[in-house]
């Protein structure tokens, strides 16, 4: 009997620790961004909004730790249909000067007018050339889900038809199952799903936000870490022309 006490409680251990590897062997820790960062992506990025505080972009751009460079940021522009978040234009603009491919993104409200997101949003933010398609931060459900998913289309569309590019959908796992599923799929993706292997969905993914608490010389406060699933030079395909 204590001998197969003994066997199980070896037995447990072992899985635990396979476990703990499997999931952590893919990651490296990286102690200047205080987070592990997953292996075999060579982009990253992070986002960013006023909760950041006053950047430091420069410095932003210096970060080059054992190869991960800082190569992309999306950054937050409008909430609902009046908000606008106040240091976007500084960021929208030191971020170019300082090499960023930048991208914008609306934090979409369940409850205000879909029109007057989209206009909110297109009102803070003019997409360039070389700009990443505008993004809809979804997370946040209320009502009846196909008029909430008729809004969130309201909202897609008419940004498209103004900046000539689909937009990219923000959101995380859960909520597609819930919410999304099937009726989105030709948009691209920009998921969150934070201290995995990998993304927990089988959608196609453009972007992974995979932590929420990095540390990045030039920003004073913790930041959200991302990666795009594909090489630099496919990055700025997806780009507008």
């Amino acid at each position: 009997m204590k001998n197969n006490f003994l066997y199980f409680f070896y037995l447990i251990v072992v899985l635990i620790g396979l476990t703990y590897y499997l999931k952590f062997h893919s990651y490296r820790y990286f102690p200047d961004f205080q987070i592990h960062i997953p292996n075999n992506f060579s982009v990253h990025g992070i986002d960013v909004s006023k909760h950041q505080g006053e950047i430091n972009w420069k410095k932003v751009a210096q970060n080059n730790i054992d190869g991960v460079v800082l190569k992309f940021v999306f950054i937050k522009a409008s909430e609902g249909g009046l908000l606008k978040d106040k240091r976007f234009n500084e960021n929208w603009i030191q971020s170019k000067e300082n090499g960023f491919i930048r991208g914008a993104y609306h934090y979409f409200s369940p409850y205000a007018s879909p029109e007057k997101q989209a206009n909110n949003f297109l009102s803070v933010v003019n997409l360039e050339s070389a700009d990443l398609p505008a993004v809809l931060d979804i997370e946040e459900f209320s009502g009846n889900k196909e008029e909430f998913r008729m809004k969130i289309k309201n909202w897609l569309d008419i940004v498209e038809k103004e900046t000539k590019i689909k937009p990219i959908i923000y959101t995380n796992s859960d909520f597609i199952k819930n919410y999304l599923e099937q009726y989105f799929d030709d948009y691209p993706l920009w998921i969150a799903h934070y201290y995995e292997k990998k993304p927990n969905t089988n959608k196609n993914w453009y972007f992974w936000q995979h932590n929420d608490s990095g540390s990045v010389n030039g920003i004073k406060e913790k930041v959200d870490f991302n990666v795009f699933n594909g090489t630099f030079n496919e990055l700025q395909s997806i780009c507008r022309d």
